[in-house]
């Protein structure tokens, strides 16, 4: 009987592994990488290696922004969107860029196809050819920042952004909402701080169901939701700078909100 007890507990210890393993087997993610403000190329690509590691069978493709930077110090080309046509979940980090012809032509046709979206930060206003993903893709209502600014950029060797220095400005507090709690995006994710700045973000839509807020003196502000945009699930965080990436609770977050999604998408079955 003892034995029994002991295997039926090591079961129940394997099992939700096991089912999870399952769940992500041969998961098709797309990334698209293009904030240099945030450096995206850097952070999206650890996010990657640290995904690959920890559930093994997912695939994951990264689309980087590249050619000439607009005004805004952002590219304006993105090779290789064929591959949303078989993508069953895309992150987008992107903001400001140029994209223009095919490259926001094939995000359209993703986003009218009812495909899910995790969405970080500077997405918001991510594509100057396309200020409505901001309202009605994400649900957001973007018009700018508190006081603050992350880190200083230089331009390395490889003609590619890095970060040195500290951002500054107060600090913000990303607290849970408790009333969502029990959401599966908020799964293990507990209250932490972030240095980078908080967003102007209300009022979201009506649609959306509030997982994190954002406090400084300045005021509070919605910092990430949920909602499901014709039939599929879209998530929004307003993080996503390089201390932030160091956070567990944050990558936990964005780990939640990507298998989510994906989980919705009824074309991945």
């Amino acid at each position: 009987m003892k034995n029994i007890k002991l295997l039926i507990l090591l079961l129940l210890l394997i099992l939700p592994s096991a089912m999870q393993a399952q769940t992500h087997k041969n998961l098709r993610v797309v990334f698209i990488s293009a904030s240099n403000e945030y450096v995206s190329h850097i952070t999206l690509k650890a996010y990657k290696k640290y995904l690959e590691k920890t559930y093994p069978g997912i695939r994951i493709t990264i689309l980087q922004g590249n050619g000439p930077v607009n005004d805004k110090d952002e590219y304006t080309n993105l090779d290789g969107t064929d591959a949303l046509k078989n993508c069953d979940v895309l992150l987008v980090f992107a903001r400001r860029t140029g994209f223009s012809g095919k490259a926001i032509d094939d995000l359209k046709a993703y986003v009218q196809a009812n495909k899910p979206i995790v969405a970080l930060r500077t997405a918001s206003h991510g594509f100057q050819a396309w200020p409505e993903f901001d309202k009605e893709v994400l649900g957001g209502n973007y018009i700018g920042h508190y006081y603050g600014e992350p880190e200083k950029r230089v331009m390395g060797a490889d003609s590619m952004r890095y970060v040195v220095g500290e951002p500054f400005g107060p600090v913000q507090t990303v607290t849970v909402n408790n009333k969502m709690k029990q959401h599966p995006v908020l799964k293990g994710v507990h209250n932490f701080k972030s240095k980078y700045s908080l967003y102007q973000t209300s009022p979201i839509a009506a649609d959306a169901s509030l997982l994190l807020s954002g406090t400084t003196k300045d005021g509070t502000e919605p910092l990430a939701w949920a909602r499901t945009n014709h039939g599929e699930r879209v998530v929004y965080i307003a993080l996503g700078g390089v201390q932030d990436w160091a956070e567990p609770n944050f990558r936990t977050l964005v780990t939640n909100a990507l298998f989510w999604a994906a989980a919705g998408n009824t074309k991945h079955k």
